[in-house]
């Protein structure tokens, strides 16, 4: 299922299609749209900052990247 990344808005949306098979037949299927808000590390910072976090680590984060992997930083924060 193709998976849209709207710059401007910072989302991402991915459709996800779930099937149920039994002896090689789909006897079921859904679809699900998952919808995601894609952060910058100085935004999340901020965000974190914001809600009484005084300590905050990140790693991961490429702003060099030229894909979407540069969005996927992972943070720890402690109050």
């Amino acid at each position: 299922m193709p998976k849209r990344i709207d710059p401007a808005r910072q989302l991402r949306t991915e459709s996800l299609l779930y099937e149920v098979v039994r002896d090689g037949q789909t006897i079921e299927r859904e679809v699900h749209t998952m919808r995601m808000r894609l952060y910058f590390e100085d935004e999340i910072r901020r965000l974190l900052t914001g809600a009484g976090f005084r300590e905050v680590w990140s790693s991961g984060y490429d702003s060099n990247t030229e894909s979407s992997d540069r969005f996927k930083p992972v943070v720890l924060a402690r109050k």
